[in-house]
């Protein structure tokens, strides 16, 4: 699996990385290794939009992901 080696080499590289592992097989049982090895979330092709931009707000640490939108944090 090339998305393995390369999440373990960024694990390496850069260990604070938070990644977002996207297939499009249909392997659900991969979910556990994927995650047990460093990745943020994991999805599965075609890709539910509002889970997955939840998920890149978590990553990022936004304030959209805890549900709080400040003025200072509100898009201009």
């Amino acid at each position: 699996m090339i998305g393995m080696k390369f999440l373990a080499q960024l694990n390496t590289r850069s260990p604070g990385t938070r990644v977002i592992f996207i297939t499009g097989h249909e392997d659900r049982d991969a979910e556990p290794t994927v995650m047990q090895a460093g990745a943020f979330a994991f999805f599965t092709k075609p890709l539910d939009d509002a889970q997955f931009l939840a998920a890149v707000h978590r990553a990022l640490g936004s304030p959209l992901a805890r549900g709080v939108l400040t003025k200072s944090a509100a898009p201009l």
